[in-house]
């Protein structure tokens, strides 16, 4: 068989000549063979496309997550602000103590419903005030207590009377009582000094001056006759005897020494025509019993004399 070579033109030559040129010799293609390995390597271990939107999916939502979140100075002040929150939050009871603390707060919140309102708290207040200015001059407990013994006095304790404070209110009372209702004496001339003579039956006789004056004192105590109390009053006089009848009596009694120096009472009296008795009552302030008592008398009748015996009071003090 015969072989026909053709002869390869120019052109082919050149173009086969341009592909060997950039051809890598055998080290390159040495290389390149280990990296396409390495290639096949990784490719293989890389997952398929499934895999690959999934992921794409969730870095898209990562993406959207990461947009929305603040920048570092943003998160600098939440930081600063959930410290603060913490120390508060570290400060705040447990919640033992917060269940005593609503407690609490229930039970003011129930006070707080009953108060009044400002319009009555004001009255409150001025009432208040009021009440203050009254309590703040009232004696204290111990002066109190003292008041309190006192009026007990009134209906509810024995008092001491005459034996007490002279002039209080006890004492006059006493005082009066014992010259209503204590017991008399009378009194007549001691015919051995003309002095006091309890129960005596001689009178003493005065002896009017002229002219419608007193005539002279006549001494009835010499101030230790009178031995029932410390002190005494005259409280009736029983005329005997009157010179001078259808005339006006006057009867003064005083104390002192040498002759009366305080006229204490004057007493009048106006004899009938056939005189027979006559009793008049006299008031008069108390006297010790040492004091001396005089007395004397008056009438339109010059020298009319008056006989009388003296009605007298005692008093324990």
């Amino acid at each position: 068989m015969s072989m026909i070579v053709q002869r390869s033109s120019s052109s082919d030559v050149e173009a086969i000549k341009a592909v060997t040129d950039v051809l890598p010799d055998a080290g390159a293609l040495t290389t390149l063979s280990g990296n396409v390995d390495d290639i096949e390597t990784v490719t293989g271990a890389l997952p398929d496309a499934g895999a690959l939107s999934t992921i794409n999916a969730a870095t898209v939502a990562i993406q959207a997550v990461t947009d929305a979140l603040p920048d570092s100075g943003a998160l600098s002040t939440i930081n600063a602000a959930t410290v603060a929150i913490q120390a508060v939050t570290d400060a705040l009871p447990d919640s033992g103590a917060l269940s005593t603390i609503n407690a609490a707060t229930v039970a003011i919140q129930a006070v707080t419903d009953a108060l009044p309102d400002s319009g009555a708290l004001s009255t409150i207040n001025a009432a208040t005030v009021a009440i203050q200015a009254v309590t703040d001059v009232l004696p204290d407990a111990g002066v109190l207590s003292s008041i309190s013994d006192e009026t007990d006095k009134i209906d509810e304790a024995a008092v001491d009377g005459l034996a007490g404070v002279s002039n209080s209110l006890a004492y006059k009372v006493h005082e009066i009582e014992k010259h209503l209702h204590g017991q008399g004496y009378w009194y007549g001339k001691d015919p051995g000094d003309s002095f006091l003579l309890v129960y005596g039956t001689t009178p003493w006789q005065l002896v009017a001056g002229a002219d419608d004056a007193f005539g002279d004192w006549v001494q009835l105590s010499n101030g230790d006759e009178i031995t029932a109390g410390p002190r005494y009053d005259p409280h009736q006089v029983l005329v005997m005897q009157a010179s001078a009848a259808g005339k006006l009596y006057y009867i003064q009694f005083g104390t002192g020494a040498g002759g009366a120096q305080a006229v204490r009472t004057t007493v009048a009296f106006f004899p009938a025509a056939t005189l027979r008795q006559g009793s008049v009552p006299v008031i008069c302030p108390r006297f010790y019993s040492t004091d001396l008592l005089w007395a004397r008398a008056a009438c339109e009748t010059n020298a009319a004399t008056i006989s009388f015996v003296l009605g007298l009071h005692t008093y324990a003090g």
